[in-house]
């Protein structure tokens, strides 16, 4: 799974070739997920170019890219 952390510090996820804002399942969908909840956390852990991002009741498994997508 591709995905990146906004500027403004939106999770988004690649879906069909383009990125989409992730919405919180908690806020009625009105608030997008990111770092500013604190159940989300990232790891510094990177092993092969994969690293693994906690949310609120998971971690996702995604590929770490520098570059801007």
């Amino acid at each position: 799974m591709h995905a990146h952390i906004t500027t403004e510090g939106a999770l988004r996820i690649k879906r069909k070739n383009h990125y989409e804002d992730q919405y919180c399942p908690y806020s009625a969908g009105v608030r997008s997920c990111g770092d500013w909840c604190p159940l989300f956390n990232e790891t510094d852990k990177k092993v092969m170019g994969y690293g693994g991002v906690k949310l609120c009741n998971d971690t996702m498994i995604i590929v770490m890219d520098d570059r801007r997508p």
